[in-house]
């Protein structure tokens, strides 16, 4: 018997994977905290996402509600925090205890939050560097590290070994399950009844056997025969 191919993707592509999805989950995050904190500053839900977006267009109106730079800001936020989520996640054994993925990937975002924001960002986007709020994003970049820390979950997701098909032959075979076609529900297929059976089974659905039809019987012969007439 074949075996079925391997699905999962290589070792490395599956880290890279469960890294994007932690970097953009804990970016998501780490923006709707941001968010949240300036509106309780009387600035702008959307005012992160502005800020980011002068990394294309420093005259952005960085003050003003959500418009079509926002969703420039948006995307770059996304995509920078998820390849962080990524190289992190390549670069570190997902078989260290939790409590230690933890501090790693928040000395990691605390790393990244200082080198850029207090570094390059200085020049590449220096209304980003100048204008943002230090305390909410220093604890928006800690929130961030604690949603990447999970990426061994996600990376469970991305290299769980697909389920092995069950084969279905015409013929019985050792250990396998014989299933009679008149013992399905009506409209039940063969692969209806290999997904009720336990996994490495096979099933072999037999048809039901036809009943023989009946003989005709001839009629039973009329006794009463009429009298002679007087």
């Amino acid at each position: 018997m074949d075996r079925a191919p391997d699905s999962r993707p290589p070792r490395s592509s599956a880290s890279l994977l469960a890294g994007l999805h932690a970097g953009v989950i804990g970016a998501l995050w780490m923006l709707v905290w941001m968010g949240v904190s300036a509106e309780f500053g009387r600035h702008s839900f959307w005012g992160p996402e502005n800020l980011m977006a002068t990394a294309f267009d420093r005259e952005a109106p960085i003050l003003a509600g959500f418009f079509s730079g926002t969703i420039t800001g948006l995307a770059l936020y996304i995509a920078i925090y998820a390849i962080l989520g990524a190289l992190f996640a390549l670069g570190t054994n997902r078989y260290l205890p939790p409590f230690r993925i933890l501090l790693l990937s928040l000395a990691f975002s605390l790393i990244w939050y200082y080198v850029s924001f207090h570094g390059f960002f200085r020049t590449l986007i220096p209304l980003l560097a100048r204008l943002h709020v230090e305390r909410t994003t220093v604890v928006g970049h800690l929130l961030y590290g604690t949603f990447l820390s999970r990426f061994p979950i996600y990376l469970d997701r991305w290299d769980r070994p697909p389920r092995p098909p069950i084969p279905i032959t015409e013929h019985t075979i050792e250990g396998a399950i014989d299933v009679p076609a008149g013992s399905l529900p009506q409209g039940a297929t063969e692969a209806a009844a290999a997904e009720a059976a336990p996994t490495g089974v096979a099933v072999v659905c037999e048809p039901a056997p036809e009943s023989a039809p009946q003989p005709e019987t001839a009629p039973p012969p009329d006794d009463h025969k009429p009298g002679p007439a007087n």
